[in-house]
């Protein structure tokens, strides 16, 4: 989306509002309630307890945005939101990621106060923002919607690497903060030799062997709970797979090193992103999607706080770490794939 004239950037001012009405109906359910008939305002606001003329409003701004449609004053959900939306994930997963995102806006309230504050912007805010990890500690019920959510969300990338990377030689991996298990079950499902183990925190693993226990490969993938930075890790795995974890160091690769066998391969799929690098150099081609992200991370973590982040640093990690060889692989969407032989 470009703004083009004068009309448009005063309408853009109030952009937060369409934000703001779809997390709403997401975490409502409104599609849902939609998807097997069609239905007035009167009955949606009965269902969900919203006035009347909220409800009515609210329908006609997502009717506005192309995800209802209306004939004779009854909505029911337009093409795209079957495709994107009911058919894109659960509605429990829709309702907790858009709550994620409502989490997120407190931050940009009264931006051009704040804005010069050279450090994270949550330091001068009275609310403070949900530590993820911490609630999936503390909250079995934060952590089965984390766990189902990222399930979901990984699912199609899971498929797409378990079609395309060579397994060969390798009959037992660990899949270290696995989470759900979705990268391995994958794996599992299209080689029937291969074994798996899923290292997380507890209340990860217990939803986890939930979304297993359904699958056929339930009897070769386990969940162990162990704290991979800080526990002695288990040995002889032929592959260890880190997706989306975050974890960088040479003291921890060289800890994955000592389980993997004498030709065993580390795995590491992230996605990197170099800020200080972009900051010399910003790439005008990016996605507005990609801009939106970047300037909300530079509110919350500054950038001089930030750890310089590179491909060639995480290889140079891994080499320090003990590994004999290391490459790696950028998939069409940004996805870094790195391997490191041991």
């Amino acid at each position: 989306m470009k703004l083009t004239n004068t009309q448009d950037i005063y309408q853009f001012l109030r952009m937060y509002i369409p934000s703001i009405a779809l997390n709403s109906a997401l975490e409502l359910g409104i599609f849902w309630h939609l998807s097997n008939e069609p239905r007035s305002a009167d009955k949606i606001a009965q269902i969900t307890n919203i006035p009347l003329h909220r409800s009515r409003t609210l329908l006609e701004l997502l009717t506005k945005l192309g995800l209802l449609e209306k004939k004779n004053e009854m909505y029911n959900p337009s093409a795209i939101a079957q495709k994107a939306i009911l058919e894109g994930y659960s509605a429990e997963t829709w309702a907790f990621f858009a709550k994620i995102a409502q989490d997120r806006y407190p931050l940009l309230n009264n931006l051009t106060s704040s804005i010069t504050y050279p450090d994270s912007l949550w330091n001068k805010h009275p609310i403070q923002p949900l530590n993820w990890f911490n609630q999936m500690l503390t909250s079995p019920e934060y952590a089965k919607k984390f766990t189902y959510g990222l399930y979901e969300h990984h699912l199609s990338f899971a498929k797409k690497f378990a079609q395309i990377f060579d397994m060969s030689g390798v009959d037992i991996m660990m899949d270290i903060g696995g989470g759900s298990g979705v990268m391995s079950l994958e794996l599992l499902r299209r080689h029937s030799h291969l074994k798996a183990v899923v290292i997380d925190i507890e209340n990860v693993c217990i939803y986890g062997r939930e979304i297993a226990a359904k699958t056929p490969m339930k009897n070769r993938i386990s969940y162990e709970v162990l704290d991979f930075l800080q526990d002695e890790l288990p040995k002889g795995f032929d592959l260890i797979l880190q997706c989306d974890a975050g974890i960088h160091s040479k003291d921890f690769f060289n800890k994955l090193r000592r389980s993997l066998t004498d030709s065993g391969c580390l795995v590491i799929i992230t996605n990197i992103d170099d800020d200080s690098d972009w900051l010399n150099h910003p790439n005008s081609q990016e996605s507005l999607y990609k801009s939106m992200n970047r300037f909300y991370s530079s509110l919350e973590v500054p950038i001089v706080k930030r750890r310089p982040k590179t491909i060639e640093n995480v290889k140079q990690f891994l080499l320090q770490g003990g590994f004999q060889k290391v490459e790696h692989n950028i998939w069409d969407k940004g996805e870094v794939i790195i391997q490191a032989f041991r």
